[in-house]
């Protein structure tokens, strides 16, 4: 996998052309902080988010039904936030219902005008 890291002009993936999008740092039940993270990339005519778990695989269409295939599952926007946005409606979602506190989010889209 590609490493994300920060350069000028922002943080991105290297390997897919990503940019981290959110970071969520959350508090699982046994107390461990683990960091998701919503990258963002530029497809054409829209922008597909797509959602790193702390074990650097991605979530996959098969997480909730085991008939879907295992491919990442993808939210689509019109601008970077609004796709990030969809993803990080789901995340958060998730976190609720697995009890994670979240401890830190961090928003890392340069704005755009």
């Amino acid at each position: 996998m590609g490493r994300v890291s920060s350069a000028a002009g922002g943080v991105y993936n290297r390997r897919m052309g990503a940019e981290v999008a959110f970071e969520y740092s959350v508090q699982t039940r046994d107390r461990k902080e683990v960091t998701y993270t919503i990258l963002v990339e530029k497809a054409p005519g829209h922008f597909i988010a797509t959602i790193r778990l702390p074990d650097g695989e991605f979530w996959t269409m098969n997480r909730f039904d085991p008939k879907a295939p295992a491919m990442p599952k993808q939210w689509v926007g019109a601008t970077p936030a609004a796709a990030a946005d969809f993803a990080a409606r789901i995340l958060t979602n998730f976190f609720a219902n697995e009890q994670m506190e979240v401890v830190k989010r961090r928003f890392l889209l340069e704005s755009r005008s």
